[in-house]
């Protein structure tokens, strides 16, 4: 099955993908694996699904030598197993994948990136993850704000430095 026609696949410069309502891209799974656009600069996600399990993140990377604009709405990021990090007597848990490691690697990859936003929606605590039994900590929220600042703060100084 094709999503997009040939002209439109090769030529494509801005896409949204949104799904109102619903997370999307864990459940149900989209095929974001099979989709590579040569001229994309511009890319809206809305509602959709991040995580190890997803596509979401190799779709935006396979991107990184065109896309100048970035836009992360009310997406979530799936985590549905922990795993044991550290030294054996501290027991702590840890994601498998945060908002931490996304926007580390979004800074390191995505070099032509000259705009970014991240936009959630909520009442009080934002949520930012799709868990099944499972709390995220103060620090992990902290580190996913400083990373995400972090990412902000690269893209900005980029971006000044070719006006």
């Amino acid at each position: 099955m094709r999503l997009f026609p040939a002209p439109v696949h090769s030529n494509l410069q801005s896409l949204c993908l949104r799904s109102p309502g619903l997370t999307v891209g864990y459940a149900p799974v989209i095929g974001l694996d099979i989709l590579t656009f040569p001229h994309l600069t511009g890319l809206e996600l809305v509602n959709l699904a991040f995580g190890r399990d997803t596509s979401t993140e190799r779709f935006i990377l396979r991107h990184k030598a065109t896309l100048r604009r970035l836009e992360v709405i009310d997406c979530l990021m799936v985590c549905n197993e922990l795993e044991v990090v550290g030294r054996k007597e501290d027991n702590r848990w840890e994601m498998p994948r945060t908002w931490e490691d996304t926007f580390d690697g979004f800074r390191k990859e995505l070099g032509c990136l000259q705009e970014i936003e991240v936009w959630e929606y909520g009442y009080g605590r934002y949520k930012k993850y799709l868990l099944l039994d499972v709390k995220v900590y103060r620090e992990q929220e902290d580190a996913d704000a400083a990373a995400l600042q972090e990412l902000e703060s690269v893209v900005k100084r980029r971006r000044d430095e070719e006006l």
